[in-house]
């Protein structure tokens, strides 16, 4: 039986062909996707809007970073088709898995019809209930949410998400996120270094700048002695990157993850690296992000931010893939190797062991600069220069004490 199952499933050759890279443009800007109404206030009913090659884009960088992987969707009028080849890592790497799946939006979420991976097909209710649990992760019920949102419809080439949203919906999704995901021995984690942060800064009167990697070294110093053998080592990291990323952004520790008798301020300073104001956000979204949800997450949010850039934006940046590409490999550090990270970063910490000079790379990019430089992304001229940021990122103390594949 287990022979015919592999005879019926695995694939000599992909269903698919390679995707031939993609242009800035093949990808929808952000401001066009988050094209909410400007209306203010109270919950409303705002719709989300993605195409299909969105979609497509979207999974293929992510799943890229670990697997040779090739996919294609097709939207219609309430329905959906998912096709994908994955090859197989060795030894089986001449073997493919070719997945082909149908799913309707008949409940206002994605639901399976069918599924079979080769010749073989499989039941729907497995995925279904993945889904299903996902989704209720993602969006659990509110009180005064409006009834029937959030709903997931396709349309021919699309497909639409129509939320609830109001002036307070980031914060009440991160409320929300850490009262459901973190446990309150990690809540207490968080408030320590949210805590140690506002004492960091209200020590520097008069500036109102500071070096990332200044307040880096000293966070993690503070993981050190909170660490107590490897897994407290992870936990502590990824709290306190959570911290940090929270400050450069400007946001405050939301009250679930507060002490009872309210929190100390931080005062507002602001990060840099490299002399630049929006690396450390880029580094410490990815770092955060890869030590949550791996490297592939993190590295697609990166790109997909600065191709949105390059269409109206500030331009498409070399310089911020970098602080991206960083961050990553910091945060999967964070977790993988949480206390040789650690000691590490106690010896002391200079910018440049975190992040090379990339002043000479590409910056400011439009889409048409873009296209006449390097085509698409993906071709052989963007491969080298993702290759020498690479390269550079090897020589970073950090990264050549701790260098692991990332």
């Amino acid at each position: 039986m287990l022979v015919a199952v592999l005879i019926l499933a695995l694939s000599a050759e992909p269903a698919l062909a390679p995707d031939p890279g993609w242009r800035l443009t093949d990808l929808s800007p952000l401001d066009r996707v988050l094209a909410f109404p400007a209306q203010r206030g109270p919950l409303a009913p705002k719709v989300l809007q993605v195409t299909q090659r969105d979609i497509e884009i979207i999974l293929g960088q992510a799943a890229r970073r670990h697997l040779d992987a090739r996919l294609a969707l097709q939207l219609s009028a309430g329905q959906a088709r998912l096709r994908a080849s994955l090859r197989l890592p060795p030894p089986l790497a001449a073997a493919w898995l070719n997945l082909d799946a149908e799913l309707n939006d008949a409940s206002g979420r994605p639901e399976f019809e069918r599924w079979q991976v080769g010749w073989l097909p499989l039941p729907a209710w497995l995925p279904n209930l993945v889904v299903g649990q996902a989704w209720q992760a993602l969006f659990p019920s509110e009180a005064d949410r409006q009834p029937g949102l959030p709903r997931l419809s396709f349309a021919p080439g699309t497909a639409r998400m129509a939320l609830a949203w109001g002036d307070d919906t980031p914060n009440r999704w991160l409320t929300r996120w850490l009262a459901r995901w973190l446990p309150e021995d990690e809540r207490q984690r968080l408030r320590a270094y949210d805590q140690h942060l506002a004492a960091e800064t209200r020590s520097l009167p008069g500036r109102n700048t500071v070096s990332m990697a200044d307040l880096i070294a000293s966070t993690f110093v503070l993981a050190q002695r909170r660490s107590t053998g490897a897994p407290s080592a992870a936990a502590e990291n990824r709290l306190a990157l959570m911290a940090l990323t929270l400050f450069a952004n400007g946001q405050s520790l939301p009250a679930i993850a507060t002490s009872p008798g309210g929190r100390s301020a931080a005062r507002r300073v602001a990060l840099t690296l490299n002399g630049r104001l929006d690396s450390p956000l880029h580094f410490l979204i990815s770092a955060s992000l890869a030590a949550q949800a791996g490297a592939g997450v993190a590295d697609t949010a990166g790109l997909y931010k600065e191709v949105s850039d390059a269409q109206g934006g500030s331009g498409f940046s070399f310089n911020d893939l970098a602080a991206d590409r960083a961050g990553t490999r910091f945060g999967l550090l964070a977790a993988a190797a949480p206390e040789r990270l650690q000691a590490a970063l106690a010896l002391g910490v200079r910018e440049r062991d975190l992040m090379p000079n990339v002043d000479d790379l590409p910056d400011g990019l439009t889409a048409a600069e873009f296209a006449e430089k390097f085509g698409r992304v993906g071709t052989p001229v963007y491969q080298r220069m993702m290759a020498d940021i690479e390269a550079r990122l090897d020589r970073c103390r950090v990264f050549q004490a701790l260098r692991q594949p990332s």
